[in-house]
């Protein structure tokens, strides 16, 4: 979506021009997409909550957002900006 919008309206861009940082932007979209949340959709929570207990979820989403994020060069990016 983001792509769309920076191609059809570059005159209010989104993301840093500059490309190093702009990867970085790339790069957290991904970690989301891919790893963080399919875990937590709704349909896995409502059953981690039913089966397992409702403090799982807390500790699910917890673990899996620190783990998406454990990239050590993206959390000292976003860390530094």
């Amino acid at each position: 979506m983001i792509q769309y919008l920076e191609e059809k309206y570059p005159q209010h861009p989104l993301l840093p021009r500059d490309l190093a940082k702009k990867a970085i932007n790339y790069q957290a979209a991904n970690i989301v997409a891919s790893s963080i949340q399919p875990l937590l959709a709704l349909p896995v929570m409502n059953y981690i909550g039913e089966n397992v207990g409702e403090d799982a979820k807390i500790q699910l989403v917890y673990k899996n957002v620190v783990k998406g994020f454990a990239g050590k060069s993206l959390l000292d990016f976003l860390s530094s900006h």
